[in-house]
């Protein structure tokens, strides 16, 4: 059943990130529109509310949001060493995500998918500027089993453990990407939340981590910025400030 493998996926995958908290896939019943229905969920230990990062960042002064930043740093670079390699490469995965996102803005926003399509446009020109590198860093083994979605809402710091939580599982083509693309989630995760840093700053920060050049995590950290984008807007969620603020984040890697 699709439920039961998506599960399971799900259930694999989190445990490369956070094997303490995902604990087994189990079957659920329930009913649609008064039918029996199988479904299926992962059983995790739940974390509370307050420790997730955009929480602990409401509460925190510039001293500890520093401190905030390090511990995720520092988690993120451990993780990533234990990632398991991926056979594919970073440029196809890149390039199927991209096209099957473009395809499905053009089919469900209409006239209303212009701003977003002119700036995919940028996007990929920008990734043919930075290919040279990608396929580089493909070839040195750059290529892994990444999270894929190290959004605000899937980060959670415990008692000095840090937890990266929901892996994208509904996306295989994101499965296997340069590990730098995780780097580029943290960087637009903590550019969003208007931290003491500016972007140009994280994205630096980011790209000595995953060791690539500025100009790269550029690219990933605009790319990323605007796949959040492109989900709000799909999804129509998201206040007009929250999209205003992922538009401008989109606009900060791309070349002028």
């Amino acid at each position: 059943h699709w439920a039961m493998e998506l599960a399971r996926t799900e259930l694999i995958r989190g445990r490369f990130f956070a094997p303490s908290i995902y604990f087994s896939c189990e079957p659920v019943a329930c009913k649609v529109e008064q039918h029996a229905h199988c479904s299926a969920a992962v059983l995790m230990r739940r974390l509370p509310y307050s420790t997730r990062l955009d929480r602990l960042f409401a509460n925190a002064d510039c001293d500890a949001i520093t401190e905030l930043i390090e511990k995720v740093l520092q988690c993120h670079r451990l993780v990533t060493g234990s990632l398991q390699p991926s056979s594919a490469t970073t440029h196809s995965s890149l390039q199927s995500s991209d096209e099957r996102l473009i395809k499905v803005v053009r089919a469900r926003l209409g006239t209303r998918a212009d701003v977003i399509l002119r700036l995919w446009e940028r996007i990929l020109t920008a990734r043919e500027r930075v290919l040279p590198e990608i396929r580089a860093r493909d070839a040195a083994g750059r290529s892994k089993q990444t999270h894929g979605d190290l959004s605000p809402g899937n980060i959670y710091i415990e008692r000095d453990t840090v937890y990266f939580l929901d892996p994208c599982v509904a996306f295989p083509d994101l499965f296997e990407l340069d590990c730098a693309n995780d780097w580029a989630h943290i960087a637009v995760t903590l550019a969003s939340m208007q931290t003491i840093f500016t972007p140009e700053t994280i994205i630096a920060r980011c790209a000595q981590e995953a060791q690539t050049s500025d100009h790269l995590m550029a690219y990933y950290f605009s790319r990323v910025a605007l796949v959040r984008l492109t989900m709000r807007q799909l999804d129509q969620v998201g206040t007009h400030e929250e999209v205003g603020d992922l538009r401008t984040l989109v606009r900060i890697g791309l070349p002028s």
